[in-house]
């Protein structure tokens, strides 16, 4: 799988950031493709950090949970718990509309 992140994302926010935000912009562009995941009217993927880094092995599980923190710090993404079942943590990710318009905005400007 080719991976890119945009430059102006990594100068706001930094690589690691620009990296993770757009794995999960891939991966939600691929659920509302499929029309799944979606709840209140929002589409979300739900990544645990094992997935996460398994998708993005050239960055350590400690930069990619600063990076989320980063984006979450931001106003760029959310995070919940979706599922019914009580063990199962894995966080589900979505953008926020802020997050959304930013990913827009470089995706017109550097594509």
């Amino acid at each position: 799988m080719q991976q890119f992140f945009f430059p102006g994302l990594a100068q706001r926010y930094g690589v690691p950031a620009a990296i993770v935000a757009q794995y999960l912009r891939d991966e939600l562009q691929l659920n509302l493709r499929q029309r799944s995941r979606q709840y209140h009217g929002t589409v979300w993927t739900q990544q645990s950090l094992t997935a996460l880094a398994a998708g993005i092995p050239y960055l350590s599980r400690h930069s990619i949970r600063k990076a989320l923190q980063v984006l979450r710090s931001n106003g760029l993404l959310m995070r919940g718990q979706l599922d019914k079942r009580r063990f199962n943590h894995s966080y589900w990710y979505a953008f926020t509309p802020t997050g959304q318009a930013v990913m827009e905005e470089l995706e017109e400007i550097e594509l």
